[in-house]
Protein backbone atom coordinates (compact mmCIF):
# COMPACT_ATOMS: atom_id res chain seq x y z
CA UNK A 1 0.00 0.00 0.00
CA UNK A 2 1.29 3.60 -0.90
CA UNK A 3 1.25 6.26 1.05
CA UNK A 4 -0.91 8.05 -1.13
CA UNK A 5 -3.42 5.34 -0.17
CA UNK A 6 -2.77 4.90 3.19
CA UNK A 7 -3.33 8.25 3.64
CA UNK A 8 -7.13 7.89 1.89
CA UNK A 9 -7.88 4.98 4.08
CA UNK A 10 -6.75 6.91 7.26
CA UNK A 11 -9.33 9.92 6.17
CA UNK A 12 -12.00 7.05 5.38
CA UNK A 13 -11.77 5.50 8.67
CA UNK A 14 -11.57 8.80 10.52
CA UNK A 15 -14.74 10.26 8.86
CA UNK A 16 -16.66 6.66 9.69
CA UNK A 17 -15.74 6.42 13.30
CA UNK A 18 -16.67 10.51 13.91
CA UNK A 19 -20.25 9.87 11.63
CA UNK A 20 -20.66 6.05 13.47
CA UNK A 21 -20.23 7.53 16.76
CA UNK A 22 -22.12 10.49 16.44
CA UNK A 23 -25.41 8.30 14.80
CA UNK A 24 -24.90 5.79 18.11
CA UNK A 25 -25.30 8.35 20.42
CA UNK A 26 -28.21 9.96 19.41
CA UNK A 27 -31.67 8.36 20.24
CA UNK A 28 -33.20 8.62 16.29
CA UNK A 29 -34.11 4.03 15.17
CA UNK A 30 -32.44 2.34 12.50
CA UNK A 31 -28.93 3.24 14.40
CA UNK A 32 -27.23 0.02 13.53
CA UNK A 33 -28.25 0.63 9.23
CA UNK A 34 -27.23 4.07 9.72
CA UNK A 35 -23.85 3.35 11.10
CA UNK A 36 -23.49 0.38 8.16
CA UNK A 37 -24.34 2.96 5.66
CA UNK A 38 -21.66 5.31 6.98
CA UNK A 39 -19.05 2.11 6.61
CA UNK A 40 -20.84 0.85 3.26
CA UNK A 41 -20.27 4.45 1.68
CA UNK A 42 -16.74 4.99 2.25
CA UNK A 43 -15.95 1.47 1.44
CA UNK A 44 -17.46 2.23 -2.22
CA UNK A 45 -15.78 5.70 -2.40
CA UNK A 46 -12.63 3.65 -1.51
CA UNK A 47 -13.13 1.31 -4.29
CA UNK A 48 -13.88 4.61 -6.45
CA UNK A 49 -10.91 6.23 -5.86
CA UNK A 50 -8.52 2.84 -6.20
CA UNK A 51 -10.89 0.40 -8.21
CA UNK A 52 -10.08 -3.46 -7.88
CA UNK A 53 -8.05 -4.89 -10.96
CA UNK A 54 -10.51 -7.54 -13.10
CA UNK A 55 -9.99 -9.98 -15.97
CA UNK A 56 -11.14 -8.22 -19.18
CA UNK A 57 -10.07 -9.38 -22.87
CA UNK A 58 -7.29 -8.16 -24.93
CA UNK A 59 -7.36 -6.70 -28.69
CA UNK A 60 -4.91 -6.71 -31.26
CA UNK A 61 -3.13 -3.85 -31.87
CA UNK A 62 -2.34 -2.32 -35.31
CA UNK A 63 0.71 -0.19 -35.16
CA UNK A 64 1.62 2.50 -38.11
CA UNK A 65 4.83 3.03 -39.09
CA UNK A 66 6.52 5.06 -41.52
CA UNK A 67 5.76 2.96 -44.97
CA UNK A 68 2.34 2.56 -44.21
CA UNK A 69 0.69 2.21 -47.73
CA UNK A 70 -2.43 4.58 -48.49
CA UNK A 71 -3.87 0.47 -49.17
CA UNK A 72 -2.68 -0.87 -46.10
CA UNK A 73 -4.52 2.25 -44.24
CA UNK A 74 -7.94 2.02 -46.26
CA UNK A 75 -8.01 -1.51 -45.40
CA UNK A 76 -7.81 -1.21 -41.10
CA UNK A 77 -10.68 -2.37 -39.17
CA UNK A 78 -12.57 0.29 -37.42
CA UNK A 79 -12.70 -2.02 -34.12
CA UNK A 80 -9.29 -2.37 -33.34
CA UNK A 81 -7.12 -0.18 -31.60
CA UNK A 82 -4.56 1.50 -34.13
CA UNK A 83 -1.93 3.43 -33.06
CA UNK A 84 0.59 5.51 -35.43
CA UNK A 85 4.45 6.32 -35.09
CA UNK A 86 6.20 9.48 -35.41
CA UNK A 87 6.77 10.09 -39.30
CA UNK A 88 3.59 8.62 -40.35
CA UNK A 89 1.24 11.18 -40.51
CA UNK A 90 -2.56 10.75 -41.35
CA UNK A 91 -6.03 12.27 -40.67
CA UNK A 92 -8.17 9.22 -39.91
CA UNK A 93 -10.26 10.28 -37.13
CA UNK A 94 -9.97 6.55 -35.67
CA UNK A 95 -6.13 7.18 -35.90
CA UNK A 96 -4.19 7.79 -32.70
CA UNK A 97 -0.90 9.18 -32.71
CA UNK A 98 1.86 8.01 -30.40
CA UNK A 99 5.39 9.52 -29.68
CA UNK A 100 6.69 5.94 -29.41
CA UNK A 101 5.27 2.07 -28.85
CA UNK A 102 6.10 1.99 -25.45
CA UNK A 103 3.70 5.42 -24.43
CA UNK A 104 0.76 4.00 -26.61
CA UNK A 105 1.23 0.25 -24.82
CA UNK A 106 0.53 2.07 -21.66
CA UNK A 107 -2.46 3.76 -22.89
CA UNK A 108 -3.70 0.75 -24.11
CA UNK A 109 -3.32 -2.07 -21.60
CA UNK A 110 -5.91 -3.74 -23.43
CA UNK A 111 -3.47 -4.36 -26.44
CA UNK A 112 -2.02 -8.15 -26.81
CA UNK A 113 -0.82 -9.15 -30.06
CA UNK A 114 0.91 -6.28 -32.43
CA UNK A 115 0.20 -6.31 -36.24
CA UNK A 116 3.06 -3.85 -37.48
CA UNK A 117 2.50 -2.05 -40.77
CA UNK A 118 5.17 -0.31 -43.12
CA UNK A 119 8.79 -0.50 -43.04
CA UNK A 120 8.75 -1.61 -39.22
CA UNK A 121 9.81 -0.68 -35.88
CA UNK A 122 12.88 1.34 -34.91
CA UNK A 123 15.25 0.03 -32.32
CA UNK A 124 13.77 2.37 -29.76
CA UNK A 125 10.41 0.41 -30.10
CA UNK A 126 11.66 -2.93 -29.97
CA UNK A 127 11.89 -3.37 -26.17
CA UNK A 128 8.61 -2.29 -25.57
CA UNK A 129 7.25 -5.33 -27.59
CA UNK A 130 8.09 -7.84 -24.73
CA UNK A 131 6.12 -11.57 -24.67
CA UNK A 132 3.60 -9.94 -27.24
CA UNK A 133 3.17 -11.63 -30.33
CA UNK A 134 3.62 -9.79 -33.21
CA UNK A 135 3.12 -9.81 -37.04
CA UNK A 136 4.25 -8.06 -39.99
CA UNK A 137 3.29 -6.65 -43.12
CA UNK A 138 5.45 -4.67 -44.94
CA UNK A 139 4.33 -2.18 -47.37
CA UNK A 140 5.87 -1.19 -50.79
CA UNK A 141 9.34 -2.31 -51.17
CA UNK A 142 12.37 0.07 -51.22
CA UNK A 143 14.21 0.81 -54.56
CA UNK A 144 17.67 1.65 -54.79
CA UNK A 145 20.87 0.46 -52.89
CA UNK A 146 19.18 -1.94 -50.43
CA UNK A 147 22.14 -4.23 -49.04
CA UNK A 148 25.40 -2.56 -48.37
CA UNK A 149 28.47 -4.84 -46.97
CA UNK A 150 31.76 -2.87 -46.23
CA UNK A 151 34.65 -3.77 -44.13
CA UNK A 152 34.83 -1.74 -40.21
CA UNK A 153 38.54 -0.90 -41.23
CA UNK A 154 41.47 -2.51 -43.13
CA UNK A 155 44.72 -3.15 -43.07
CA UNK A 156 47.34 -0.75 -45.17
CA UNK A 157 48.19 -2.23 -48.13
CA UNK A 158 45.29 -4.78 -47.97
CA UNK A 159 42.62 -5.01 -50.43
CA UNK A 160 39.09 -4.14 -49.75
CA UNK A 161 35.48 -4.48 -51.24
CA UNK A 162 31.97 -2.76 -51.24
CA UNK A 163 29.60 -5.58 -52.00
CA UNK A 164 25.69 -4.92 -52.46
CA UNK A 165 22.25 -4.79 -53.97
CA UNK A 166 20.23 -2.72 -55.88
CA UNK A 167 16.62 -3.19 -56.38
CA UNK A 168 15.08 -1.58 -59.59
CA UNK A 169 14.86 -2.36 -62.75
CA UNK A 170 16.88 -1.22 -65.56
CA UNK A 171 20.63 -1.36 -65.97
CA UNK A 172 22.42 0.15 -63.04
CA UNK A 173 25.99 1.33 -62.69
CA UNK A 174 27.77 1.72 -59.16
CA UNK A 175 30.47 4.50 -59.03
CA UNK A 176 32.65 4.83 -56.27
CA UNK A 177 34.80 8.17 -55.68
CA UNK A 178 37.52 9.42 -53.85
CA UNK A 179 38.00 12.08 -51.44
CA UNK A 180 38.90 14.72 -54.49
CA UNK A 181 36.26 13.39 -56.56
CA UNK A 182 38.22 11.11 -58.64
CA UNK A 183 36.38 7.63 -59.60
CA UNK A 184 38.08 4.88 -57.90
CA UNK A 185 36.53 1.90 -59.08
CA UNK A 186 33.13 1.38 -61.29
CA UNK A 187 30.72 -1.65 -61.55
CA UNK A 188 27.34 -2.69 -63.27
CA UNK A 189 24.80 -4.73 -61.31
CA UNK A 190 24.27 -8.29 -62.33
CA UNK A 191 20.89 -9.89 -63.07
CA UNK A 192 19.93 -9.68 -59.34
CA UNK A 193 21.26 -6.58 -58.71
CA UNK A 194 24.53 -7.37 -56.67
CA UNK A 195 27.53 -5.63 -57.60
CA UNK A 196 31.25 -5.66 -55.78
CA UNK A 197 33.78 -2.77 -56.17
CA UNK A 198 37.54 -3.37 -55.04
CA UNK A 199 40.11 -1.48 -54.46
CA UNK A 200 43.61 -0.94 -52.61
CA UNK A 201 43.96 0.35 -49.58
CA UNK A 202 46.94 3.09 -49.65
CA UNK A 203 48.37 5.31 -46.19
CA UNK A 204 47.05 4.76 -42.93
CA UNK A 205 44.02 7.42 -41.77
CA UNK A 206 40.72 8.31 -42.44
CA UNK A 207 39.42 8.69 -45.88
CA UNK A 208 35.75 9.39 -47.02
CA UNK A 209 34.73 7.72 -50.53
CA UNK A 210 31.10 8.35 -51.79
CA UNK A 211 29.44 5.76 -53.52
CA UNK A 212 27.13 6.46 -56.20
CA UNK A 213 24.49 4.86 -58.00
CA UNK A 214 23.05 5.64 -61.46
CA UNK A 215 21.25 4.68 -64.00
CA UNK A 216 21.58 3.58 -67.72
CA UNK A 217 21.58 7.39 -68.71
CA UNK A 218 24.22 7.63 -65.73
CA UNK A 219 21.92 9.83 -63.82
CA UNK A 220 22.78 9.81 -60.57
CA UNK A 221 20.00 8.17 -58.33
CA UNK A 222 21.65 8.01 -55.13
CA UNK A 223 24.64 8.47 -53.01
CA UNK A 224 26.02 7.11 -49.81
CA UNK A 225 29.32 8.66 -48.24
CA UNK A 226 31.26 5.19 -47.17
CA UNK A 227 33.77 6.55 -44.47
CA UNK A 228 36.77 4.56 -44.52
CA UNK A 229 39.86 3.43 -41.30
CA UNK A 230 42.82 2.51 -42.40
CA UNK A 231 45.42 1.32 -39.85
CA UNK A 232 48.57 0.76 -39.84
CA UNK A 233 49.77 -3.15 -40.32
CA UNK A 234 51.22 -5.02 -37.36
CA UNK A 235 54.94 -6.52 -38.05
CA UNK A 236 54.23 -10.26 -38.09
CA UNK A 237 56.93 -12.35 -36.66
CA UNK A 238 57.06 -15.60 -39.87
CA UNK A 239 58.47 -19.16 -39.79
CA UNK A 240 59.12 -20.53 -43.17
CA UNK A 241 59.65 -24.78 -42.87
CA UNK A 242 59.88 -26.34 -46.36
CA UNK A 243 61.22 -29.31 -47.57
CA UNK A 244 63.02 -28.08 -50.55
CA UNK A 245 63.42 -24.45 -52.18
CA UNK A 246 61.03 -23.11 -54.94
CA UNK A 247 59.99 -20.02 -57.01
CA UNK A 248 56.58 -19.29 -54.95
CA UNK A 249 58.33 -19.36 -51.41
CA UNK A 250 61.32 -17.35 -53.06
CA UNK A 251 59.33 -14.55 -53.65
CA UNK A 252 57.14 -15.26 -50.74
CA UNK A 253 59.81 -14.64 -48.57
CA UNK A 254 60.96 -11.39 -50.66
CA UNK A 255 57.34 -9.97 -49.96
CA UNK A 256 57.45 -10.41 -46.54
CA UNK A 257 60.57 -8.87 -46.02
CA UNK A 258 59.27 -5.73 -47.80
CA UNK A 259 55.94 -5.80 -46.38
CA UNK A 260 58.06 -4.73 -42.93
CA UNK A 261 57.40 -8.26 -41.71
CA UNK A 262 60.21 -10.43 -39.64
CA UNK A 263 61.39 -13.92 -41.48
CA UNK A 264 62.73 -16.78 -40.11
CA UNK A 265 63.08 -20.12 -41.92
CA UNK A 266 64.43 -23.46 -42.00
CA UNK A 267 65.21 -24.60 -45.95
CA UNK A 268 65.71 -28.41 -46.69
CA UNK A 269 68.51 -28.31 -49.58
CA UNK A 270 69.09 -32.23 -49.22
CA UNK A 271 69.80 -35.36 -47.00
CA UNK A 272 71.36 -33.29 -43.86
CA UNK A 273 71.91 -30.27 -45.01
CA UNK A 274 69.51 -27.15 -44.79
CA UNK A 275 69.57 -23.77 -45.22
CA UNK A 276 68.05 -21.94 -41.46
CA UNK A 277 67.95 -18.06 -41.29
CA UNK A 278 67.96 -16.71 -37.97
CA UNK A 279 68.47 -19.71 -36.18
CA UNK A 280 64.97 -20.20 -34.64
CA UNK A 281 64.50 -22.77 -32.83
CA UNK A 282 60.93 -25.44 -32.99
CA UNK A 283 60.33 -25.41 -29.57
CA UNK A 284 57.10 -23.69 -27.15
CA UNK A 285 58.88 -20.74 -26.71
CA UNK A 286 59.65 -19.56 -30.25
CA UNK A 287 56.12 -21.11 -31.30
CA UNK A 288 54.94 -18.70 -28.91
CA UNK A 289 56.28 -15.76 -30.13
CA UNK A 290 55.23 -16.35 -33.68
CA UNK A 291 52.28 -15.28 -35.48
CA UNK A 292 52.06 -17.57 -38.45
CA UNK A 293 53.80 -20.62 -39.72
CA UNK A 294 54.26 -21.54 -42.89
CA UNK A 295 54.99 -25.28 -43.93
CA UNK A 296 54.79 -27.54 -46.43
CA UNK A 297 54.02 -31.38 -46.99
CA UNK A 298 57.96 -32.53 -47.22
CA UNK A 299 58.77 -30.16 -43.85
CA UNK A 300 55.99 -31.46 -41.73
CA UNK A 301 56.66 -35.27 -43.04
CA UNK A 302 60.07 -34.40 -41.75
CA UNK A 303 59.27 -33.53 -38.28
CA UNK A 304 59.48 -35.99 -35.20
CA UNK A 305 56.29 -36.32 -33.33
CA UNK A 306 56.84 -34.38 -30.26
CA UNK A 307 57.50 -31.30 -32.74
CA UNK A 308 54.01 -32.10 -34.61
CA UNK A 309 52.45 -32.10 -31.14
CA UNK A 310 54.38 -28.71 -30.14
CA UNK A 311 52.61 -27.09 -33.50
CA UNK A 312 49.00 -28.35 -32.78
CA UNK A 313 49.46 -27.04 -29.14
CA UNK A 314 50.74 -24.14 -29.95
CA UNK A 315 47.41 -23.27 -32.65
CA UNK A 316 45.20 -24.13 -29.90
CA UNK A 317 46.49 -21.66 -28.13
CA UNK A 318 46.64 -18.61 -31.19
CA UNK A 319 49.29 -19.51 -33.44
CA UNK A 320 48.21 -19.15 -37.39
CA UNK A 321 49.55 -21.53 -39.53
CA UNK A 322 49.17 -22.18 -43.07
CA UNK A 323 50.09 -25.43 -44.96
CA UNK A 324 51.64 -25.25 -48.37
CA UNK A 325 51.24 -28.40 -50.71
CA UNK A 326 53.62 -28.26 -53.64
CA UNK A 327 53.53 -32.01 -54.10
CA UNK A 328 51.13 -35.44 -54.01
CA UNK A 329 51.05 -35.93 -50.20
CA UNK A 330 51.80 -39.14 -48.22
CA UNK A 331 49.52 -41.02 -46.26
CA UNK A 332 50.13 -40.46 -43.38
CA UNK A 333 50.78 -36.36 -43.92
CA UNK A 334 46.96 -36.28 -45.64
CA UNK A 335 45.66 -37.93 -42.53
CA UNK A 336 47.73 -35.68 -39.78
CA UNK A 337 46.39 -32.59 -41.90
CA UNK A 338 42.65 -34.12 -42.19
CA UNK A 339 42.48 -33.60 -38.02
CA UNK A 340 42.67 -29.70 -38.81
CA UNK A 341 39.53 -30.11 -40.71
CA UNK A 342 40.90 -30.44 -44.28
CA UNK A 343 40.20 -33.38 -46.26
CA UNK A 344 43.38 -33.25 -49.31
CA UNK A 345 42.61 -36.38 -51.96
CA UNK A 346 44.10 -37.33 -54.91
CA UNK A 347 41.85 -36.17 -58.28
CA UNK A 348 42.50 -36.52 -62.07
CA UNK A 349 42.36 -33.32 -62.82
CA UNK A 350 44.32 -30.18 -64.95
CA UNK A 351 47.05 -28.73 -63.09
CA UNK A 352 46.49 -25.69 -64.94
CA UNK A 353 43.76 -23.58 -63.38
CA UNK A 354 42.10 -20.45 -63.85
CA UNK A 355 41.19 -17.94 -60.45
CA UNK A 356 37.63 -16.70 -59.92
CA UNK A 357 37.12 -12.92 -59.84
CA UNK A 358 38.55 -10.76 -58.24
CA UNK A 359 42.00 -13.28 -60.19
CA UNK A 360 39.79 -13.95 -63.14
CA UNK A 361 42.65 -13.21 -65.77
CA UNK A 362 45.22 -15.55 -63.87
CA UNK A 363 45.78 -19.14 -64.69
CA UNK A 364 47.99 -21.05 -61.68
CA UNK A 365 49.51 -24.21 -61.48
CA UNK A 366 47.88 -26.69 -58.91
CA UNK A 367 48.95 -30.48 -57.52
CA UNK A 368 46.58 -33.21 -58.98
CA UNK A 369 44.76 -32.54 -55.66
CA UNK A 370 41.47 -31.25 -54.39
CA UNK A 371 40.84 -29.22 -51.34
CA UNK A 372 37.80 -30.54 -49.14
CA UNK A 373 36.46 -28.59 -45.79
CA UNK A 374 32.89 -27.99 -45.60
CA UNK A 375 33.03 -25.69 -42.61
CA UNK A 376 36.03 -23.96 -43.95
CA UNK A 377 36.37 -19.91 -45.45
CA UNK A 378 37.57 -19.97 -48.75
CA UNK A 379 41.43 -17.84 -49.81
CA UNK A 380 41.33 -18.53 -53.46
CA UNK A 381 38.73 -20.43 -55.32
CA UNK A 382 38.79 -21.86 -59.04
CA UNK A 383 36.57 -20.80 -61.76
CA UNK A 384 34.52 -23.78 -61.27
CA UNK A 385 34.31 -22.92 -57.78
CA UNK A 386 36.45 -25.20 -56.77
CA UNK A 387 38.82 -24.70 -53.42
CA UNK A 388 42.41 -23.53 -54.14
CA UNK A 389 42.74 -22.14 -50.44
CA UNK A 390 40.92 -22.25 -47.58
CA UNK A 391 40.88 -21.82 -43.84
CA UNK A 392 39.18 -22.83 -40.73
CA UNK A 393 39.74 -21.68 -37.12
CA UNK A 394 40.78 -24.43 -34.39
CA UNK A 395 40.38 -23.04 -30.87
CA UNK A 396 42.50 -19.91 -30.78
CA UNK A 397 44.36 -20.16 -33.88
CA UNK A 398 43.97 -20.79 -37.58
CA UNK A 399 45.17 -22.81 -39.53
CA UNK A 400 45.17 -22.77 -43.65
CA UNK A 401 45.87 -24.46 -46.87
CA UNK A 402 47.35 -23.36 -50.10
CA UNK A 403 47.42 -25.56 -53.45
CA UNK A 404 48.39 -23.19 -55.88
CA UNK A 405 52.35 -23.41 -56.76
CA UNK A 406 53.17 -20.20 -58.34
CA UNK A 407 51.42 -17.51 -56.96
CA UNK A 408 54.58 -15.35 -58.31
CA UNK A 409 53.37 -15.58 -61.62
CA UNK A 410 51.34 -11.71 -60.34
CA UNK A 411 54.84 -10.33 -59.38
CA UNK A 412 56.63 -11.51 -63.14
CA UNK A 413 53.38 -9.68 -64.82
CA UNK A 414 54.28 -6.46 -63.09
CA UNK A 415 51.18 -6.79 -60.70
CA UNK A 416 53.01 -5.96 -57.35
CA UNK A 417 49.66 -4.45 -55.99
CA UNK A 418 47.40 -7.82 -56.64
CA UNK A 419 50.39 -10.27 -55.23
CA UNK A 420 50.55 -7.73 -52.23
CA UNK A 421 46.72 -8.31 -51.60
CA UNK A 422 46.66 -11.98 -52.28
CA UNK A 423 49.04 -13.05 -49.49
CA UNK A 424 48.19 -9.54 -46.95
CA UNK A 425 44.63 -10.73 -46.90
CA UNK A 426 45.77 -14.50 -46.45
CA UNK A 427 48.44 -13.55 -43.78
CA UNK A 428 45.70 -11.20 -42.17
CA UNK A 429 43.31 -13.77 -41.76
CA UNK A 430 45.55 -16.76 -40.38
CA UNK A 431 48.17 -14.56 -38.46
CA UNK A 432 47.39 -15.07 -34.50
CA UNK A 433 45.16 -12.26 -33.15
CA UNK A 434 47.28 -9.56 -31.19
CA UNK A 435 47.57 -5.91 -30.54
CA UNK A 436 44.80 -3.40 -28.90
CA UNK A 437 41.24 -4.52 -28.14
CA UNK A 438 39.21 -2.42 -30.79
CA UNK A 439 35.35 -1.00 -29.33
CA UNK A 440 32.30 -2.42 -30.96
CA UNK A 441 30.84 0.50 -33.22
CA UNK A 442 27.53 0.74 -35.61
CA UNK A 443 27.84 0.23 -39.26
CA UNK A 444 26.04 3.73 -39.83
CA UNK A 445 26.11 6.90 -37.94
CA UNK A 446 23.18 8.67 -38.83
CA UNK A 447 22.37 11.99 -36.85
CA UNK A 448 19.59 12.23 -34.25
CA UNK A 449 19.47 8.40 -34.21
CA UNK A 450 20.46 6.23 -31.06
CA UNK A 451 23.76 4.38 -31.58
CA UNK A 452 25.57 1.96 -29.36
CA UNK A 453 29.09 1.36 -28.43
CA UNK A 454 30.33 -1.46 -26.94
CA UNK A 455 33.89 -3.01 -25.76
CA UNK A 456 34.84 0.31 -24.08
CA UNK A 457 36.61 1.68 -20.87
CA UNK A 458 35.56 3.18 -18.28
CA UNK A 459 36.34 6.96 -19.31
CA UNK A 460 35.58 6.57 -22.62
CA UNK A 461 33.65 9.58 -24.03
CA UNK A 462 32.88 11.17 -27.73
CA UNK A 463 34.72 13.90 -29.31
CA UNK A 464 32.72 15.73 -31.92
CA UNK A 465 33.46 17.56 -35.28
CA UNK A 466 34.00 21.00 -32.91
CA UNK A 467 36.51 19.45 -30.69
CA UNK A 468 34.14 19.34 -28.04
CA UNK A 469 34.22 16.27 -25.55
CA UNK A 470 31.08 14.21 -24.63
CA UNK A 471 31.40 11.85 -21.79
CA UNK A 472 29.80 8.46 -22.40
CA UNK A 473 27.82 7.09 -19.83
CA UNK A 474 28.72 2.99 -19.60
CA UNK A 475 26.49 0.18 -18.94
CA UNK A 476 28.17 -1.71 -15.94
CA UNK A 477 27.05 -5.32 -17.99
CA UNK A 478 29.45 -7.37 -19.64
CA UNK A 479 29.60 -5.84 -22.48
CA UNK A 480 30.61 -2.41 -21.50
CA UNK A 481 28.22 -0.37 -23.83
CA UNK A 482 26.99 2.73 -24.15
CA UNK A 483 24.55 4.76 -26.27
CA UNK A 484 24.77 8.29 -27.93
CA UNK A 485 22.92 10.14 -30.08
CA UNK A 486 24.62 12.54 -32.53
CA UNK A 487 23.91 15.88 -33.52
CA UNK A 488 26.35 16.89 -36.26
CA UNK A 489 27.28 15.47 -39.52
CA UNK A 490 31.02 14.86 -40.27
CA UNK A 491 34.36 12.96 -38.42
CA UNK A 492 34.29 12.36 -34.75
CA UNK A 493 36.46 10.57 -32.55
CA UNK A 494 35.79 7.66 -30.08
CA UNK A 495 38.35 8.52 -27.42
CA UNK A 496 38.37 4.48 -25.15
CA UNK A 497 41.31 4.30 -22.43
CA UNK A 498 44.61 5.40 -24.26
CA UNK A 499 43.21 4.80 -27.95
CA UNK A 500 41.05 6.45 -30.13
CA UNK A 501 38.62 5.32 -32.76
CA UNK A 502 37.49 7.91 -35.83
CA UNK A 503 33.51 8.02 -36.43
CA UNK A 504 31.52 9.50 -39.09
CA UNK A 505 27.92 10.28 -38.95
CA UNK A 506 25.95 11.20 -41.94
CA UNK A 507 23.29 13.26 -42.34
CA UNK A 508 19.47 11.69 -41.43
CA UNK A 509 18.23 11.66 -45.17
CA UNK A 510 21.47 9.16 -46.39
CA UNK A 511 20.96 5.76 -47.37
CA UNK A 512 17.15 6.00 -46.79
CA UNK A 513 16.44 2.59 -48.93
CA UNK A 514 19.58 1.09 -46.92
CA UNK A 515 17.91 2.40 -43.71
CA UNK A 516 14.31 0.82 -44.76
CA UNK A 517 15.60 -2.45 -46.10
CA UNK A 518 17.37 -3.01 -42.54
CA UNK A 519 14.23 -1.99 -40.68
CA UNK A 520 12.31 -4.62 -41.95
CA UNK A 521 14.46 -7.06 -41.57
CA UNK A 522 15.02 -6.36 -37.67
CA UNK A 523 11.03 -6.14 -37.37
CA UNK A 524 10.83 -9.95 -39.65
CA UNK A 525 12.90 -11.54 -37.59
CA UNK A 526 10.70 -9.97 -34.21
CA UNK A 527 7.89 -11.97 -36.32
CA UNK A 528 6.06 -14.67 -33.30
CA UNK A 529 3.37 -16.00 -31.84
CA UNK A 530 1.93 -14.67 -28.27
CA UNK A 531 1.56 -17.21 -25.10
CA UNK A 532 -1.80 -18.23 -24.97
CA UNK A 533 -3.34 -15.25 -23.06
CA UNK A 534 -6.93 -13.88 -24.15
CA UNK A 535 -7.28 -11.90 -20.75
CA UNK A 536 -5.30 -9.39 -18.57
CA UNK A 537 -5.61 -8.03 -15.33
CA UNK A 538 -6.89 -3.96 -15.69
CA UNK A 539 -8.38 -1.84 -12.87
CA UNK A 540 -12.63 -2.19 -13.55
CA UNK A 541 -14.20 1.03 -15.39
CA UNK A 542 -15.36 3.55 -12.31
CA UNK A 543 -18.55 4.14 -13.81
CA UNK A 544 -20.64 1.33 -11.99
CA UNK A 545 -18.82 2.24 -8.36
CA UNK A 546 -19.71 6.19 -8.69
CA UNK A 547 -23.12 4.86 -9.50
CA UNK A 548 -23.54 2.39 -6.57
CA UNK A 549 -21.53 5.15 -3.87
CA UNK A 550 -24.34 7.94 -5.42
CA UNK A 551 -26.92 5.52 -4.91
CA UNK A 552 -26.22 4.60 -1.31
CA UNK A 553 -25.57 8.13 -0.67
CA UNK A 554 -28.70 9.41 -1.81
CA UNK A 555 -30.63 6.97 -0.04
CA UNK A 556 -28.60 7.51 3.02
CA UNK A 557 -29.40 11.01 2.97
CA UNK A 558 -32.68 10.53 2.48
CA UNK A 559 -32.89 8.65 5.80
CA UNK A 560 -31.21 11.21 7.39
CA UNK A 561 -33.70 13.60 6.22
CA UNK A 562 -36.79 11.85 6.93
CA UNK A 563 -35.43 11.42 10.62
CA UNK A 564 -34.22 14.87 11.38
CA UNK A 565 -38.05 15.80 10.79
Amino acid sequence: MSLIEGSIVGVLAIAVLTGGWRVWGSTQPWRWTRVFGQVFMAVLLYLLIFPPSINRPRETGIILSPGTTPHQISGLSQELPTLALPGLETSKPTIEQIPDLATGLRQHPEIGDLHVLGDGLPARDREAVGDRGLAFAPGDDPQGIVQLSVPDFVREGGRWSVRGRVAGEGNQQLRLLDRIDEPVATTATDNEGRFELALQAKAAGQTLYRLQLLDDQETLMEEIPLPMVVVAGDSLRVLILAGGPDADLKYLRRWILDSGNTVASRISLSRGIEQNQDGTALDAKSLAETDILIIDERAWAGLSGSAKSLIRAAVGQGLGMLLRVTAPMSAATTSEWKVFGFDIKPADIGRSVALAAPFSDLVLTRPALVLVAADSVPFVRAGDGSLLAAWRAIEQGRVGVWLPLDSYRLELSGDSTRYGSLWSGIFASVARARGESIPVVPKRLPVGERSVFCNLSSDSSIEDADGQRHDLLIDAGSNSCAAWWPVQTGWHRLNNAESSWPLYVHAANVAKSLARTELRQATARMQKSAPDQTTYRAAMPRWPLLLAWLLVCSVFWWLERRLSR
